[in-house]
């Protein structure tokens, strides 16, 4: 009989090796502590799911959004294993069961780790600022370093197209600075299963490129991984294909938030259950029939918006049998990088979940209290980005006398800038200058990241604060 390939797709090696040889199931759960005690993963719970800035517990932030779509994660993931080590299939070791279920609940535990502060909004406040001031930080770079014009140019681009899962991939691999440049030093399994998207540039081609998966900085442990996961690579050694459990995060996350938003917008008032069971009505009768049956054997005891959490429910359970069904059929194409959509992504199993979604752009993407956070986001990042332009465009000799602290004249020469640096948080710093050790023509590159690090790691309230600094509104002493 062949060797399973889950034995090297659930590779518990780590990019940095560790000092003592554990068990796989061992290696997937000290992944999981590392990445409940790092601090990126708790500044979850400041960050917007959907409404920013909402009273504690009320609705969801991206922490609890994102133990949620573990726990889907571990459902479907479960399903699959079951079937993989079935006498049928007998495709997955039994031993590497709980590996399998776990390295998929870790990777849901940090797909949005790397949100900026104000969620997509955030993210297009950075795209759109770098897109306006490319031309400056162009002539800046090619001024004051060794940089080529094609360089640059590729190194802005990655900026222009930021995007939460590349910086995600950074904070885990590179900022969570400890004693050394591996950052959390994850499973490589962990890792590859982290990837949604896979291309250092963008390719609307494909759609697993049509986000970049990693900046320009983190292309050696890219495709260091995707070597010692025995996937397919490109001749430049970029991944040419996804690693299998990255789809299952993908499906966790889809049934998760299609789901959760309706929810919380209930909580807030901003529906009612019986719009959007009128709505349901039409485009799931077999759901809310099905839950209509469940209340009315509860009626006398049904907790407010009942009707709406059994059809929740419901159509979880429906979302997480169709998802595990797609990976087992589509088992062989998701090995050999062949298979190119999404486990919810057939039309027989999407429906629900995108009725769901046109509910929810319709009345909850819009309404007031959304607007105003996305608006007053936008605001906030592109305020705290212009107020740290003058850092970026200095020269690297300009810039290393505000990182000596014994140089006292640097606060008569750049009064402000000296007090923006010192805001920088000092684990970030340590990873700037390593950066620069190891390829010196790129230090102004590095810098730029030192500053998207920076802002990216806020939480909502955090970005507020200093938007409210810089602009002179926040109250002195006040947090």
């Amino acid at each position: 009989m062949p060797q399973s390939p889950y034995l090297e797709l659930l590779s518990s090696q780590r990019l940095k090796p560790t000092s003592q040889e554990r068990l796989p199931v061992e290696e997937a759960l000290s992944d999981k502590m590392r990445i409940v005690n790092c601090s990126a993963f708790r500044r979850l719970g400041g960050k917007a799911q959907v409404f920013s800035l909402a009273r504690a517990g009320t609705v969801r932030d991206r922490l609890t959004h994102s133990i949620e779509v573990a726990g889907y994660g571990q459902l479907v993931a479960a399903k699959i294993a079951d079937g993989l080590v079935s006498k049928e299939r007998d495709a997955l070791p039994r031993e590497l069961w709980m590996p399998f279920v776990q390295t998929v609940e870790n990777a849901c535990l940090l797909h949005d780790i790397g949100n900026p502060p104000f969620g997509h909004m955030g993210e297009y406040a950075i795209r759109e600022w770098f897109k306006t001031n490319a031309g400056a930080l162009e002539h800046a770079w090619l001024k004051n370093n060794r940089l080529n014009g094609a360089e640059v140019n590729a190194q802005l681009q990655a900026f222009k197209n930021f995007d939460g899962n590349p910086q995600g991939l950074r904070i885990m691999t590179r900022l969570q600075w400890f004693d050394h440049a591996f950052g959390l030093n994850l499973t490589c399994s962990l890792l590859g299963a982290y990837c949604k998207y896979i291309g250092g540039v963008v390719s609307k081609a494909d759609p697993f490129k049509k986000k970049i998966g990693f900046f320009p900085s983190e292309r050696t442990t890219v495709t260091a991984t995707w070597r010692q996961l025995g996937l397919n690579q490109d001749n430049d050694g970029t991944p040419a294909q996804r690693h299998p459990l990255a789809f299952i995060m993908e499906a966790a996350d889809d049934i998760a938030y299609c789901i959760s938003d309706i929810e919380d917008a209930l909580e807030k008032k901003l529906v009612t259950e019986k719009q959007f069971i009128e709505f349901a009505e039409v485009t799931m009768p077999d759901l809310i029939k099905r839950a209509r049956a469940n209340a009315e054997k509860t009626n006398d005891w049904l907790m407010e918006n009942g009707l709406y959490h059994y059809f929740r429910v419901f159509l979880s359970q429906e979302l997480v049998g169709a998802a595990a069904q797609a990976y087992l059929e589509s088992e062989k194409g998701i090995l050999d990088g062949t298979h190119a959509e999404a486990l919810l992504g057939n039309k027989s199993r999407r429906i629900a979940a995108d009725m769901v979604k046109k509910f929810a752009g319709a009345h909850i993407y819009t309404s007031r209290e959304a607007v105003e956070m996305v608006v007053g986001g936008l605001q906030a990042v592109t305020s705290i980005l212009d107020a740290y332009r003058p850092m970026l465009l200095l020269g690297t000799e300009e810039f290393e006398r505000l990182q000596n602290k014994e140089d006292f004249d640097r606060l008569k020469d750049f009064p402000m800038l000296s007090q923006l640096f010192s805001l920088l948080p000092h684990r970030q710093e340590i990873a700037y200058r390593w950066q620069v050790e190891q390829n010196p023509k790129l230090e102004p590159v590095y810098r730029t990241q030192l500053v998207i690090d920076y802002l990216s790691g806020m939480t909502d309230t955090h970005a507020l604060k200093i938007y409210n600094m810089i602009n002179g509104t926040q109250p002195f002493g006040v947090e």
